[in-house]
């Protein structure tokens, strides 16, 4: 049983394996006591093993007082699993409003579940007591609350702390909101590592003073040093809602950003005479390789193949592919949590059906390499539609990730599962119920 990500409708999805004949293995789907009809039932495709899979969604909204409930009907019996709203953290933002009573900081709360918080307030690292705390709960059964702080004698100075504590883990958010400039260090993005051997960093300034943003003063350094090359500063442009930014970007070498060093951006605002330090470094992570897999899913008109990579502590990972050995190509790229706690970085990339058959590789640079030279590469070849074909699946390991194998046939099995219905809904956000028949 798993539920990825959170929002209004989701797709759910039920999967029943197994050597029954193809059609025989049916399903029903229940919204706490409601039957529901909406659902897809996919033709039983057989697979390599001689075992049929059957696959059937629906999309639907649960809150968290309802399960949702797939059962497969056979003729050896009936079997059902279920899934319901899990417990979710709640994500903090801080904003200063205006009423006819006076100034506020506002800390919003947003989308956790269970509904049990408790909220503190800190100005300048001092307890300061809110004035009112509302909850509200959304259709999708997770709950959202705002949290009130009267602003007395404001100062450009004042740093303000909101802390919720949920299921007793601590969140933190803290704002000046005095400030001119807001800083953003984007960390470097696998097209580069893999096109140029490089890494390249953004520095992101952005502002209401359009001057402010201009006159700003941009430095790097890498691991404490001024880098040996000089990063290339963008124009101040207007970027909409009466925003300005400009953009300062610093190339690293591979072999740097790859060994753990700390890159920084320093920003002096000259309006307020401080400076903002931004500070990224790549999450190393373990050693060993990962797990990699890759499937093909299809439409009318679009081929789409999804990558996942799978490990127990991944750190930063880095994926691109190429179709038919041609050159490399970013997709759409995402992080999922599994059922055992561990991450996914999972990759979806979608081009035209074509009659011919192709190959599509998934190649992974991840922060644990020690040759991040060469990637780890997966691929796959088109054989008989429909159907999972092991013998074009296969490996290449860089040299020093040989010693590891993927051979869990149940880790392959639940791999297929959720990627299989991950390609088929895309972008939407997905739950998956397993059912092994």
């Amino acid at each position: 049983m798993e539920q990825c990500g959170s929002g209004g409708t989701k797709t759910y999805a039920c999967m029943t394996t197994g050597p029954f004949p193809a059609e025989s293995a049916n399903f029903k789907w229940t919204k706490g006591s409601q039957a529901l009809t909406n659902f897809v039932q996919y033709p039983a495709v057989l697979k390599a093993d001689n075992n049929y899979i059957r696959v059937s969604t629906i999309s639907t909204a649960l809150t968290s007082e309802e399960d949702m409930t797939c059962t497969v009907t056979h003729k050896n019996g009936n079997i059902s699993k279920n899934v319901r709203v899990e417990p979710k953290s709640p994500t903090l933002s801080l904003s200063q409003i205006t009423t006819a009573k006076g100034q506020y900081v506002m800390c919003a709360i947003e989308d956790f579940y269970p509904k049990l918080i408790t909220v503190t307030w800190k100005k300048n690292d001092m307890p300061v007591s809110s004035t009112e705390e509302i909850s509200t709960k959304h259709s999708t059964g997770y709950y959202y609350a705002k949290s009130f702080l009267t602003l007395s004698s404001p100062s450009k100075k004042d740093i303000y702390t909101c802390e919720v504590t949920h299921s007793g883990q601590p969140i933190t958010v803290k704002k000046s909101f005095e400030d001119k400039l807001s800083v953003v260090l984007t960390p470097p993005s696998g097209k580069y590592i893999f096109l140029q051997n490089t890494a390249v960093l953004d520095c992101i300034i952005t502002g209401t003073d359009s001057k402010a943003v201009t006159d700003a003063q941009v430095t790097w350094k890498v691991d404490g040093k001024v880098p040996s090359k000089s990063p290339q500063d963008s124009p101040t442009k207007l970027i909409g809602n009466s925003q300005s930014q400009k953009v300062s970007k610093l190339e690293v070498e591979v072999a740097v950003w790859f060994s753990g060093k700390k890159v920084e951006c320093f920003v002096h605002d000259n309006s307020e005479g401080k400076d903002i330090v931004n500070m990224k470094q790549i999450k190393l992570g373990e050693i060993r390789v990962p797990e990699v897999v890759i499937y093909k899913a299809s439409d009318p008109n679009h081929d789409s193949v999804v990558c996942e990579v799978r490990g127990s502590s991944l750190g930063d990972v880095y994926i691109m592919w190429k179709v038919d050995g041609g050159d490399y190509q970013e997709g759409n790229t995402g992080i999922v949590k599994q059922q055992d706690g561990n991450m996914s970085h999972v990759s979806i990339l979608t081009v035209k059906k074509d009659s011919t058959s192709r190959k599509f590789t998934c190649a992974v640079k991840h922060g644990g390499m020690k040759q991040y030279s060469s990637a780890t590469v997966k691929e796959y070849s088109e054989s008989e539609p429909g159907v999972v074909d092991e013998d074009v699946l296969h490996c290449t390991k860089s040299e020093d990730e040989e010693e590891d194998e993927y051979s869990s046939m149940w880790s392959t099995t639940t791999s297929f599962i959720f990627l299989f219905l991950f390609s088929l809904v895309y972008s939407a956000i997905l739950s998956l119920v397993k059912i092994k028949h």
